[in-house]
């Protein structure tokens, strides 16, 4: 039962609605996290990526860039953004879909607190990439239905560029760890 439950719940093949449906739900779940006042340390923040990735050395050339990339990171992370419990793991297989409308979402086993720009980025990362690269499209779709219901502070619109390098890495460091 569960298996056919399952199978076609969630996006095989991202398209224009999805990722407008996943930002605005992603926008309306930072905004109800702004009261919410349990905090929770993001267990795959910066140290963990580190970790992951230096567990790796040996098994990829990859390696001696991606810690160059989180020196970057780490000397440059901002402070301050507006903060508050975030998914931290807004992947398609943690949404669900009926048809074209957004149904669920689920597995808040990553939920955290940390900055909601990072979760923004962490989520786009997840949803506007595909085989053949960004696709702009769907990452203006994405934003703008995020922003009808969040509006983003200017630091966070300046903080876009960096988070979207961070949460490239958050995604290298488990995949290559994987």
């Amino acid at each position: 039962i569960i298996t056919s439950f399952l199978d076609g719940a969630w996006p095989k093949r991202i398209e224009n609605f999805h990722v407008t449906a996943v930002g605005a739900t992603l926008a309306r779940m930072h905004l109800a996290a702004g009261s919410f006042r349990e905090q929770r340390t993001n267990s795959m923040s910066l140290s963990a990526w580190k970790t992951l990735i230096n567990s790796c050395a040996g098994k990829t050339n990859l390696v001696p860039s991606l810690q160059e990339e989180l020196d970057y990171i780490e000397k440059n992370w901002p402070k301050a953004l507006p903060a508050g419990a975030v998914h931290a793991d807004l992947f398609a297989d943690n949404v669900f879909f009926t048809g074209e409308k957004l149904t669920g979402v689920i597995d808040f086993y990553f939920a955290c607190t940390d900055y909601f720009v990072y979760d923004l980025m962490l989520t786009l990362n997840a949803w506007c990439f595909e085989p053949a690269g960004f696709n702009k499209e769907k990452s203006g779709l994405f934003l703008e239905a995020y922003q009808q219901e969040r509006a983003l502070t200017e630091a966070e619109r300046n903080a876009l560029p960096f988070f979207g390098r961070a949460a490239a890495m958050r995604i290298i460091a488990t995949r290559l760890y994987d």
